[in-house]
């Protein structure tokens, strides 16, 4: 079945912007993931620096009354779920919170202990990253409803368009085929700089030589 040239303008229009808009949502969504990642590395890193910092002396004398309080005070870090330090034979010494209710995206981070190059002990953490993935995924959401408004608005859009396109254009085809079957018509003079006005003014013209 062949398409009326509105509904081929319309289709056209819409799957040019479709194309465009993917491929915004491909840039953007690699752009998401990557700050998402770049922004969970620096939490990280950051968290095992403050960790080594805090319990290097007191782990160096084996003081646990203060490595509890270390622990648990690095416990209150958002997204910090539980804290085990061992020393360097491998004996736990000290360990904050729970896992075992979670059901988030738990990481496991290592961090060895060390004071002039001499292993003193390590510090296991364990991440809850559920509220950085829902971030991410939110966006995405939203992105995603903003590209399926951008699509809803362009077919709109292109509707209007296709429809006054194709309505002067079957004007024109009209006064073709009574300048072809009378020798006149009333072809109107349009003032305009686009193609339908110059195809209007052209007929004009031929019908003048015509009679």
């Amino acid at each position: 079945m062949k398409l009326s040239f509105k509904y081929r303008f319309i289709i056209s229009f819409v799957l040019l912007e479709i194309l465009f808009l993917a491929m915004i949502a491909s840039v953007n969504f690699s752009s998401l993931e990557q700050n998402s990642q770049r922004l969970i590395n620096e939490r990280i890193n950051a968290l095992k620096s403050l960790g080594n910092e805090l319990v290097v002396t007191p782990l160096s004398v084996y003081d646990l009354a203060t490595l509890d309080n270390i622990l648990s005070g690095l416990s209150e870090l958002e997204g910090v779920e539980k804290i085990s330090l061992f020393d360097a034979q491998g004996k736990k010494l000290s360990e904050v919170g729970d896992t075992n209710q979670l059901n988030g995206s738990l990481i496991k981070i290592d961090k060895e202990i060390t004071f002039e190059s001499m292993k003193l002990g390590m510090l296991h953490f364990w991440m809850d990253l559920s509220q950085n993935y829902a971030e991410i995924n939110s966006n995405r959401s939203l992105t995603l409803k903003i590209i399926f408004l951008e699509i809803i608005l362009s077919i709109i859009i292109s509707y209007i368009i296709g429809f006054r396109l194709s309505r002067d254009l079957e004007k024109l085809t009209e006064y073709v085929r009574l300048i072809g079957e009378k020798g006149t018509a009333n072809v109107p003079t349009l003032n305009g700089k686009d193609e339908v006005t110059e195809l209007a003014n052209a007929m004009n013209i031929m019908q003048t030589k015509i009679n």
